[in-house]
């Protein structure tokens, strides 16, 4: 009798969030699919200051059909690489992220409707991806930094956990590079635990070695349009232990626990 075969699926709400926050994770796993939300952006580590002094033409250039054209392409370019190196098999669904589509990059407010439609989408797409009589592994973001898209993300999953849950094994990364910054990953955490409405909560830690952290900065390193300067190696590990590492949670059904543990 064989084991049934496990497909794992990485939820990202934009093209770099997977690479930055479970690199090694995915470095190291079996292969599986690579799901971008959020593919449709103007966004570059240079674009911030660009905005800053733009005036009003300037910012109608930067929402320009052709720019984003580019941006877009050049940014699922960095992604093709690091899905490659992961064997992963990506799935971008085209969704206009935040900043490009005028909405409060760091609110929260009015997202519910967004989120239910998404989560609707979610819940049927997601489980075709598992293999037929298989199981999934679905990791999605927890939206620590507050970022809409990330936010969006994650409560769309959890709008459509009962959908999910019969297919996946649903875990919940530490968002890298903001969970870096102990306040952030601490107000982040404490947000994640209102939204899941979940009594216990258990949380996975993998411990990286010297060689394994440098491949993941290597991977990290892809991403080009999103670093002004070389990466720091304490961006992409949480505040939680001075050892590098990638962590990841998991919601525990009173109803299962004790068949759990």
């Amino acid at each position: 009798m064989t084991d049934r075969p496990t497909t794992v699926v990485y939820l990202s709400p934009h093209h770099d969030d997977v690479c930055f926050s479970l690199g090694w994770t995915a470095l190291s796993g079996p292969g599986g699919h690579l799901v971008t939300l959020f593919s449709r952006s103007n966004y570059t580590a240079g674009s911030r200051c660009l905005r800053r002094r733009a005036g009003g033409l300037l910012r109608l250039l930067c929402r320009s059909g052709a720019l984003v054209g580019h941006v877009s392409r050049l940014r699922a370019a960095e992604d093709r690489r690091f899905a490659e190196r992961c064997r992963l098999v990506r799935h971008d669904l085209g969704l206009t992220d935040a900043l490009l589509a005028g909405k409060p990059v760091w609110s929260a407010e009015a997202i519910e409707p967004e989120a239910r439609r998404l989560g609707a989408r979610l819940g049927h797409f997601l489980p075709s991806l598992v293999e037929p009589a298989g199981t999934g592994v679905l990791f999605v973001p927890m939206a620590i930094g507050g970022h809409r898209d990330h936010v969006v993300t994650v409560q769309a999953v959890l709008y459509a956990y009962p959908v999910l849950h019969p297919h996946f094994r649903i875990l919940f990364y530490e968002d890298l590079h903001y969970a870096s910054d102990r306040q952030a990953r601490a107000e982040g955490l404490e947000r994640f635990r209102r939204l899941a409405g979940f009594p216990e909560l258990r949380r996975h830690v993998v411990h990286l070695e010297a060689a394994q952290f440098r491949a993941k900065l290597d991977l990290v390193a892809l991403y080009a349009s999103q670093h002004r300067r070389p990466p720091t190696p304490g961006a992409y590990t949480p505040a939680d232990d001075e050892r590098p590492h990638e962590a990841y949670w998991e919601l525990i059904d009173p109803a299962t626990a004790k068949l759990d543990d």
